[in-house]
């Protein structure tokens, strides 16, 4: 897993892209209880890796 994050780290994005990594949702509390797959929502977050030098000027 670690040679494919260095490699998607090497991609740049193009014009205003953005690459996001998206973050896995806790399937597990802070005291040890497990949550089951129908409670545990779809999160929306990620990490961003990098970002493209913006859009041309038209």
């Amino acid at each position: 897993q670690a040679t494919s994050i260095r490699s998607i780290r090497s991609l740049a994005p193009l014009l205003d892209r953005v690459l996001i990594q998206r973050v896995k949702a806790e399937t597990k509390t802070a005291s040890g209880i497990f949550l089951p797959e129908s409670s545990v929502k779809e999160l929306n977050e990620g990490k961003v890796l990098a970002v493209g030098p913006g859009a041309l000027d038209k």
